[in-house]
């Protein structure tokens, strides 16, 4: 049994061409499939970060509560004309 973002799941591990864990976890009327796998050679050196990976999982998924960002401040603008610079009509030919 694990723990999958507060709902109770079976886990199984599958040994085939990929080895890793496969955790079906229920919520309401719908099921969620988990898996976490690796190649034969790396799995056992995996084993508890895939683990940690699996119940790490929010099911059925959440999405955090937005935050407001604030806008960048006009300090960047500092080539734009302003009060220490003053757009003329002298016309300049280009360099080329």
């Amino acid at each position: 049994m694990v723990r999958v973002g507060g709902n109770d799941g079976q886990i199984a591990v599958i040994r085939g061409s990929e080895y890793g864990f496969l955790t079906p976890v229920p919520f309401g009327d719908q099921l969620a499939y988990i898996t976490g796998t690796g190649t034969p050679e790396n799995f056992e050196a995996n084993r508890d970060l895939l683990f940690s990976i699996i119940e790490s999982i929010h099911v059925p998924a959440g999405v955090p509560e937005p935050t407001a960002t604030p806008l960048p401040g006009l300090g960047g603008l500092s080539g734009m004309p302003g009060e220490t610079t003053e757009a003329t009509e002298e016309v300049t030919e280009a360099a080329g």
